[in-house]
């Protein structure tokens, strides 16, 4: 496209030039003519009492034309880079007179003098014919001065986009980095409140639950701060927070994650995406039953990319249900790394659930920080 775009651009520039060297050559004529009388067109090599008075003028012009636009996209360059600036002007405008004297020389004193059955020329310089010369000389320079401009502009164009890009980029990392720290502090504060309420009913329970959420926290401050993660990294964070969870509710809560192809380990989803969901899912509706509760956490591929599903056996969505921070904050993060190619829906029928649709990634190797941190590395857990 890029290329099309710019042969297209130079046929422009070539059919403008050759035009208005024609039509400006047409008024020098008659100009002169006016001026000098019969013996003008007499005496020169073309005009209109030739039978290629029109034809010879119009090649003559597609020729020098032809040059004109070649040499001006060469020295367009040199415009910025050279100093003082006026040298390419200088450089341009003596391309010109060269050009359009040994061209006009070749179209007037030899092809013309050919097709009518004459002697040739040699190459000569005549004052008549010196206006010609100055008007290629001055159409060059001008076509080099508005060729630069517009690139200049074009150039001024892209860099404002790209400085738009780039800021763009550092507003999404920054929404992301915002959600990201708004959910962490959420969940610490509902840890916080589990571990509270166990310290003097069940002070080995409250310890675990303290070592849990060291674990739970060194991990989303290990040094790997990307955006994304492996789904094998999402799932053991997953898993800290239910062990986290089950202390509060003991045999009350019981979860499996189930992976549909062990191959998607190695995939890339977003950091602190399935956590939320869990934990949103604990909130409206494990601690809503007054029996047990299971939470289902099902990851695996399928039609359009990775499906993910967080199940919970709680009390259904109700009628006008609306979604709350934790579920607005995971659309929120879907929309600012995917776009439009990532769904999330929310299922209140036979199985209440909530899903998720993203792009497939394989994952390059994470920093072995988060693996060590999963595995409980340097947490010193009864």
């Amino acid at each position: 496209m890029n290329r099309l775009k710019r042969a297209a651009d130079l046929l422009t520039q070539f059919l403008l030039t050759s035009l208005f060297l024609w039509g400006l050559a047409g008024i020098i004529y008659y100009a002169m003519l006016s001026l000098a009388g019969p013996a003008y067109a007499a005496g020169g090599s073309s005009g209109p009492a030739d039978p290629y008075g029109v034809i010879l003028p119009l090649v003559s012009a597609v020729l020098v034309g032809f040059v004109l636009t070649l040499t001006a996209n060469l020295f367009t360059g040199r415009v910025k880079s050279n100093r003082p600036a006026r040298i390419p002007y200088v450089q341009m405008a003596a391309v010109a007179f060269l050009s359009s004297f040994l061209l006009n020389n070749l179209v007037f004193a030899w092809i013309g003098r050919l097709l009518q059955g004459k002697s040739l020329n040699p190459f000569r310089f005549a004052w008549m014919e010196a206006p010609y010369y100055v008007n290629a000389m001055l159409v060059g320079v001008a076509l080099l001065y508005l060729i630069t401009r517009e690139r200049k502009r074009t150039l001024k164009i892209s860099e404002q986009e790209f400085q738009l890009l780039q800021l763009q980029q550092r507003q999404t990392r920054a929404e992301l980095d915002a959600l990201q720290a708004r959910i962490n502090p959420h969940f610490l504060y509902n840890a916080l409140n589990s571990i509270a309420s166990l310290v003097h009913e069940d002070p080995d329970g409250a310890e675990r639950m303290v070592l849990l959420l060291a674990r739970f926290f060194r991990y989303s401050t290990a040094g790997h701060s990307g955006p994304f993660d492996t789904v094998k990294q999402e799932l053991g964070i997953v898993e800290t927070y239910l062990e986290v969870e089950k202390v509060r509710f003991d045999e009350r809560l019981r979860y499996r994650i189930l992976l549909d192809d062990p191959a998607v380990e190695g995939m890339l989803i977003p950091r602190f995406l399935l956590q939320p969901l869990v934990e949103n899912a604990i909130k409206h509706g494990i601690s809503r039953n007054t029996g047990n509760g299971l939470i289902e956490v099902r990851i695996g591929p399928g039609p359009g990319g990775l499906h993910l599903a967080i199940h919970d056996s709680g009390p259904a969505f109700p009628a006008d249900f609306t979604m709350g921070y934790g579920l607005k904050s995971i659309e929120e993060k879907l929309r600012l790394l995917y776009g439009s190619q990532a769904t999330m829906e929310i299922s209140n029928g036979a199985r209440k659930e909530v899903r998720i649709r993203l792009p497939l990634f394989r994952s390059e190797p994470v920093a072995a920080q988060s693996a060590a941190v999963l595995s409980g590395e340097g947490v010193n857990e009864p």
